[in-house]
């Protein structure tokens, strides 16, 4: 496996260095990495080719051991082989995760949690910061992914919102419950004895006056 990495990044590194961008924009185009990034990316589909063709170029690869957690803090990857769960479920091959978080600024907004790896996994990555820069160059890019990024932004305040109306909602349930448990109890005990510890008789009704000075 490490040898199957070391060999993918001295792949990249000649595409970067001996070869021309037009070239290299051909081979990215080539890539099956381009199709899985066109249909699982959402943000991707009304990209310009040079744009898309430069961020599908600016992935690397990685390899994580099992039993490992992937970092994710402003990044985004694409599985190759091996299996990693996520809050989400599980990732296998050609499966993209970090879609949202990559394109988030604000922390509490972010839900997208470390993978953790089942087995070896080979994966391709792309950092935010690269992201911006392709941005940078191509500003119908960059108007394109402001528009995803107020979408999510936008999204994402409504679930994280949702979830805390819903937190108050089970803790007011849970009282209710403790309330419910405790009420019998006191109408069993109450329901027996008068005040003055008198038994109470089936069937009559008692009237309680307060003492007269």
């Amino acid at each position: 496996e490490s040898r199957h990495i070391e060999s993918l990044k001295t792949q990249k590194q000649l595409l970067d260095h001996n070869i021309s961008s037009g070239l290299s924009g051909k081979v990215a185009e080539l890539s099956p990495v381009t199709d899985i990034f066109m249909d699982r990316v959402f943000w991707a589909k009304d990209l310009d080719k040079p744009a898309l063709l430069a961020i599908v170029s600016s992935f690397e690869a990685c390899i994580y051991s099992a039993h490992e957690h992937i970092p994710i803090h402003e990044r985004m990857i694409i599985i190759q082989s091996g299996l990693c769960t996520t809050s989400n479920g599980v990732l296998g091959c050609g499966d993209v995760y970090g879609i949202r978080s990559v394109l988030l600024e604000t922390v509490h907004l972010i839900a997208e949690y470390p993978p953790f790896t089942l087995s070896f996994t080979d994966l391709l990555a792309m950092k935010k910061g690269i992201l911006k820069d392709i941005c940078c160059q191509f500003p119908k890019a960059d108007e394109r992914l402001r528009k995803a990024q107020v979408r999510t932004a936008v999204w994402r305040s409504f679930v994280v919102k949702a979830q805390g109306i819903q937190h108050d909602l089970d803790l007011i349930q849970k009282e209710n419950r403790k309330l419910k448990s405790v009420t019998p109890m006191l109408r069993h005990t109450g329901s027996h004895y008068l005040g003055n510890g008198t038994p109470r008789k089936p069937g009559k009704e008692y009237v309680s006056f307060g003492r007269l000075r």
